[in-house]
């Protein structure tokens, strides 16, 4: 299943190019080393290369659009590799962990491959540092850890990694032991990875430059079906030797520009009513469907392999409708060289997006000046003018918090006159005490009441009523009844 593994074949690799020595040898040169030092890989002795220690990683790092991605799949296939590919986009994932996975299980396929197929293998990621570069103002995700984390332990061990199907910490064992899968990724600027994964134990770092008869070389073998002279080539090459290779690429697709659209109107339409312009219909796209790339039947001669089909146009050499002179060549060039100037001086985002640039960035456009160091002197006599400019403040306010409060009783006092309190109501007179009525009998504490009667025979008078006084009563106490008790 290749859409899930990412198993490169180079079927899109068409025609003859020409990769530099240099560029190959760098990359036979890691293939093999890591090979040789699994002794597992059919023809490998024990410790083939001693107690040497060779790095997992290959990081080919250089400019934009110098041949980095497509000199490797050439590499590739030069050399018979079968590389399991990944892309900087699936290095993040709205599940955390979930791109650390995704290299395990390329890293794991492509041992797979080598054990059952017994086809040299690689694991490559492309533009590593756009997927998990550390830039200015870009902030780091738990993915971007776990990716540096996964790349550092598979370059420490190599031979085991994890399948996660067995979640139980225990030694490795002799069935979970894989294939060692070298591993080549590529970038514009490796310094912004993860440190201790550029250190050399873990990863060997390769910076390609390609020479001006590098870059000869290669758009010569780009421009060798349409018969253009190397000494063509050179000229253009020469014109603008400041390009990355890409551009010579560019040149090429825009050649077939005009055979195209000439092409494409031959499906134009009856003229508008209205403007009187004639469009192209949908029969373009319906010519395009009806005769895309398929299969041959079954019942035809070697089933399986696809049948091309292009316009008649679209012939390489002599012949095929296509101007491929010096002329148009140097045309071409000229306007895409134009095209990137316009985008590089008008930069139209910066007139909306200028609240984004940091002070540095707006001191450096110009746009704001940076005022001067002051000196000592300066800096002193500005403390003391803020010392005294805030002495000052104080003071207005205390002078304007007196000045609120005499507003404030002022106000108080004119409106009590104009609005004086009533009267307060006189005080109610104090009530008579009761008058004192004489008593023939002296009032005394129930303690001495009872000390009375058992020292002194004073006699018990119980006045109430002879119900209650049957029931219970002191002994040797005298029954007067004050009230008549009559019923319950």
């Amino acid at each position: 299943d290749q859409s899930g593994t990412m198993e490169r074949s180079f079927n899109n690799l068409v025609g003859e190019f020409h990769v530099p020595k240099q560029f190959v040898d760098r990359v036979a040169l890691h293939i093999a080393k890591n090979l040789l030092m699994d002794s597992t890989n059919p023809g490998v002795g024990e410790n083939a290369l001693g107690l040497t220690r060779v790095p997992l990683i290959l990081g080919i790092w250089g400019s934009k659009g110098c041949g980095k991605t497509f000199n490797l799949e050439l590499a590739c296939k030069a050399l018979g590799v079968h590389p399991v590919v990944m892309s900087a986009g699936e290095l993040e994932d709205e599940w955390a962990g979930e791109p650390g996975r995704l290299i395990r299980r390329r890293y794991r396929h492509a041992a797979e491959i080598m054990k059952v197929r017994g086809k040299a293998t690689c694991l490559i990621i492309n533009d590593i540092d756009a997927g998990v570069g550390w830039f200015k103002q870009t902030q780091a995700t738990v993915n971007t850890q776990m990716v540096m984390g996964t790349l550092m332990n598979i370059c420490d061990h190599p031979n085991f990694v994890s399948n996660e199907e067995d979640d139980e910490i225990h030694a490795y064992r002799d069935d979970e032991y894989i294939r060692r899968v070298p591993i080549i990724i590529t970038g514009n600027d490796l310094s912004t990875l993860y440190a201790p994964l550029l250190r050399d134990g873990r990863m060997d770092k390769f910076y390609w430059s390609p020479t001006r008869e590098d870059i000869c070389d290669m758009v010569h073998a780009m421009y060798r079906d349409d018969d253009v002279p190397r000494d063509t080539v050179e000229r253009l090459v020469q014109a603008y030797s400041h390009q990355p290779l890409d551009f010579f690429g560019a040149i090429r697709s825009r050649m077939y520009d005009e055979a195209i659209a000439r092409w494409a109107y031959t499906f134009q339409g009856e003229p508008d009513p209205l403007t009187g312009q004639r469009l192209v219909t949908k029969a373009m796209g319906e010519t395009l469907i009806k005769n895309r790339t398929h299969e041959r039947p079954d019942d035809e001669e070697d089933p399986g392999k696809l049948l091309y089909w292009r316009p008649d146009f679209v012939n390489h050499g002599a012949g095929s409708g296509v101007d491929m002179s010096e002329a148009v060549l140097f045309k071409h060039a000229e306007d895409l060289a134009r095209e990137q100037e316009l985008v590089n001086q008008n930069r139209l985002s910066e007139e909306y997006m200028r609240y984004q640039k940091t002070w540095e960035e707006l001191v450096e456009a110009g746009e704001v000046k940076e005022a001067p160091e002051p000196s000592i002197e300066e800096k002193v006599a500005k403390m003391v003018e803020e010392d005294d400019s805030i002495r000052e403040a104080q003071a207005r306010a205390v002078q304007a918090a007196r000045e609120a409060l005499r507003h404030s009783e002022e106000a108080a006092a004119e409106e009590r006159r104009r609005n004086p309190p009533p009267p307060e109501p006189e005080p109610e007179p104090e009530p008579e005490p009761e008058p004192e009525y004489p008593r023939w009998w002296e009032v005394v504490t129930v303690k001495d009441a009872f000390a009375m009667f058992k020292e002194e025979g004073v006699k018990v008078v119980d006045v109430r009523g002879a119900r209650d006084y049957s029931r219970e009563a002191v002994v040797g106490s005298a029954n007067v009844p004050a009230v008549n008790v009559v019923g319950r």
